[in-house]
């Protein structure tokens, strides 16, 4: 028969690894999750006071800007305007610059 020691459990990789989860856990949460959380709450506030003030001017203000924001989105959504995760613009330099390139060289 086959020695099954290849399949044991090991307790000290199992604590390793529980620790190793905590510390990156805490890391994230550090350096990621509250500077995120923090800006998400400013520009929250921000908005509010926005809005706020659209609608202590009066005379439907608030409306129009419950509306704009509404369409607005809507449009960005169409048009395909949305956040690209990990994007940071350099596809659209790209495409740009690509597309400036074949008009110059079609206009010569």
């Amino acid at each position: 028969m086959q020695s099954l020691d290849v399949i044991s459990v090991n307790l000290w990789q199992i604590l390793i690894s529980l620790c190793n989860l905590v510390i990156i856990f805490l890391v994230v949460k550090h350096f990621l999750y509250q500077p995120v959380r923090k800006m998400l709450k400013k520009r929250q506030e921000t908005l509010d006071g926005e809005y706020a003030a659209a609608l202590n001017a009066g005379k439907g203000k608030g409306f129009v800007m419950d509306v704009k924001c509404f369409f607005g989105t809507i449009v960005s959504v169409l048009k395909s305007d949305g956040v690209v995760e990990g994007g940071t613009g350099e596809l659209k330099k790209k495409e740009d610059a690509k597309a400036a390139v074949k008009q110059e060289a079609a206009t010569k």
